[in-house]
Parts: C-alpha cells; structure tokens; sequence
C-alpha cells in the first residue's frame, strides 16, 4: 500500500505528453513589453491624432487620413498604401526584422476599416462579371474576414507596440435618415 504512490510518480514521469510538456516550462523572461491598441470611433474624432502621440510612430496610411498628423508636436511618418499586397509586404518585412523599420517603435495601421474595403472591393474585381461589384456573398465575407484576420494576427506577433484604428459600425436609420451607432 506504501508503494502505491510511488508507482504512480514513476507511472507519470513515463508519460511522453507530460514529459513534453514539463521540458517547455522555464522561468519568466525579462522582456520589454509592447502594447497592442485598437481605437475606434466615428470618422474625424481623432483617432489617428490620438495614435500619432505613441513613442516613435510610423504611421501606415491606408485611409488617406495622415493630414490630421501634421500638427502632432511628434515627428511622425507616413507610408501610405494603396494595396492590400502592400500592407502584407510590410508586415513581413517587419516580420523578418528589416532593419529599416528599426527607428519605429510603434506601428499605427490606420484605419483596419479601410484596409477591409479595399479587400472587399479587391476581391469583387477579381471574380468579375460573376459577382456584382456592390454585393458579397458569404464566400467572399469569410476569405475577406480571414485573410484581414490573418494580416492583423501578423502585426500583432511584431515585437513593437501597435495601434489599429477603426470607424465604430454605422447604420442609416430607414425612419430618419440618420446614421446610428
């Protein structure tokens, strides 16, 4: 009966899983942390302002919103795209470590509502005559949801702080004629 824990220890440590699992635990690493912010609001509250006071920004334009920065008493710069492949070019290149974007210690992606029209629009151009330009379908939502996911996933996994910003979801109200948050 003494025994019997002894043979269950020794019934644990001869699991392989376990085993697998105990090798990966290590001690806390001392890390510099970085932040990971999404500010959203209606267009012109000044989210891209409020960005653009991070340490060291560098500001990928994909709205066209960069000239409210000009008066940030932070210097800022600005890449502005045009394409979703661009925004993907960058993020690898910041994914491999190129040492061009070492100066930047904040990636501010202005605005991830923008980015996932143009991909909407992108992907209707690409099917053509088989799908009107003004309607999606569930198909082309869900690689427009992943592929966006995937992108922000990837900015994400870059060691330096970074910011998305994005417009709150509006809705015409059919009565008024307002837009509702």
């Amino acid at each position: 009966v003494e025994g019997a824990p002894l043979a269950k220890m020794k019934a644990e440590r001869a699991n392989p899983i376990l085993d697998a699992i105990m090798a990966r635990i290590a001690p806390a690493a001392v890390k510099i942390p970085t932040l990971k912010i999404l500010i959203y609001g209606e267009p012109g509250v000044g989210k891209t302002v409020f960005s653009a006071t991070a340490p060291k920004p560098l500001l990928i334009d994909v709205e066209r919103g960069s000239r409210s920065v000009l008066n940030v008493n932070n210097p800022v710069d600005v890449l502005e795209c045009k394409s979703i492949e661009q925004v993907e070019a960058i993020v690898q290149f910041l994914k491999n470590g190129n040492s061009a974007f070492d100066k930047y210690d904040t990636i501010i992606l202005d605005s991830i509502t923008e980015l996932q029209a143009r991909l909407l629009d992108q992907q209707l151009r690409e099917l053509g005559d088989s799908a009107p330009v003004y309607k999606a379908d569930f198909g082309v939502w869900g690689v427009n949801t992943q592929r966006l996911r995937m992108l922000v996933s990837a900015f994400r996994d870059i060691e330096k702080n970074l910011i998305c910003t994005a417009h709150v979801r509006t809705e015409k109200d059919e009565v008024t004629s307002l837009n509702v948050i």
